[in-house]
């Protein structure tokens, strides 16, 4: 299993970080509005919209791989609510590796309704995987907050 591990990270999702990032054309079409409606360079913003989890997702199918291997493993067939506690905790170590080892620049963007700065531009919700490499030069976060993109931030993953 643990090969198996590797191997995800390794090959479905690749090396990360800012020397790897995505070029903004990369950007979903939702997200790309919404910063071009904040008046956002996107030419200055590396980042893609790629999403690995969701149903059909390659940590979903590894995390189900690892739940059953481990049941299998170990001789037992979990229940129901064992099986949903598993892949809920599953799930939360998997996206925590990416966020700690992948550093893909994942980013979403939405405009919110009716919210405006000081000087009348959309406030942006903003979502990211880029807390692990706030620091690194060339990284979303990093940019977004030198650009002023980000003015607060809540780190769910901390």
């Amino acid at each position: 299993q643990i090969r198996g591990w590797q191997s995800f990270f390794v090959h479905a999702v690749g090396k990360g970080g800012p020397d790897d990032a995505a070029s903004p054309q990369e950007f979903d079409g939702p997200t790309q509005q919404a910063f071009r409606t904040a008046g956002v360079d996107l030419d200055r913003l590396k980042g893609n919209g790629r999403a690995y989890w969701g149903e059909g997702g390659e940590i979903i199918k590894t995390r189900d791989r690892i739940i059953h291997g481990v049941a299998k493993a170990c001789g037992h067939t979990p229940t129901e609510e064992q099986l949903g506690a598993a892949k809920y905790a599953t799930l939360g170590y998997l996206v925590r590796l990416m966020f700690d080892f992948h550093r893909g620049q994942n980013v979403g963007a939405v405009v919110l309704k009716g919210k405006f700065d000081t000087e009348g531009r959309p406030l942006l919700l903003v979502r990211t995987q880029c807390m692990a490499d706030a620091a690194e030069h060339g990284s979303f976060y990093r940019t977004a907050l030198e650009l002023g993109v980000v003015k607060h931030v809540c780190n769910l993953y901390a």
